[in-house]
């Protein structure tokens, strides 16, 4: 088995109409992926540097005022932010790379499985690191704070269980596209 295409676009008129089709939504993917990832580091940076979305964020939802955190408490809000963006890049890479390959004609091949499978994973391991984040950053900034006051503050959005079905359904679609392009490797052989 081969990564290449199953299916090359030259040998099919269908996949050059799909590829037709689709090669501007592909395009856009690609673009709004990279945006998404240059859109959150400069939120992440806008955040620690003017602290108030942070110290707004924390009041409104937990009712603890951080002002007075510490520049240490803050340059390690920072540090997580920054980790948290590692995982938001890397999941911007994994969806270029698989609509790069759907751009190059490997629609129907093990190549976009893989990296339909990439894509899934790193969804999956950035939702649950922004959830980490997102908690970690409430306990570093309410340090400070009386136990009283700094009691343990962890939260999950409903939006978080749509990312986690949305991951899920691309790592299942991995498998079947696997499955599909095996299937077509194995039916050109055997003709």
């Amino acid at each position: 088995m081969t990564h290449s295409a199953a299916f090359p676009l030259a040998e099919s008129p269908r996949l050059t109409a799909l590829r037709a089709k689709i090669g501007w939504l592909c395009q856009a993917i690609r673009l709004l992926a990279i945006g998404y990832a240059m859109l959150t580091l400069w939120g992440f940076y806008h955040s620690w540097a003017t602290r108030s979305p942070y110290e707004l964020a924390t009041m409104r939802l937990f009712g603890l005022d951080v002002s007075g955190a510490s520049e240490a408490q803050w340059n390690t809000v920072l540090a997580m932010s920054l980790a948290l963006w590692l995982f938001v890049a890397t999941l911007a890479f994994c969806v270029w790379r698989l609509f790069s390959t759907y751009l190059e004609g490997a629609v129907f091949s093990l190549e976009a499985a893989l990296w339909l499978r990439r894509t899934g994973i790193a969804g999956l391991v950035a939702i649950v690191a922004d959830f980490i984040e997102r908690s970690a950053v409430v306990y570093t900034l309410a340090a400070h704070l009386p136990e009283s006051a700094n009691a343990k503050h962890m939260f999950i959005r409903t939006e978080d269980f749509v990312h986690i079905i949305l991951a899920l359904m691309l790592l299942a679609l991995a498998h079947i596209q696997k499955a599909a392009a095996e299937i077509a490797d194995d039916n050109a052989q055997i003709v």
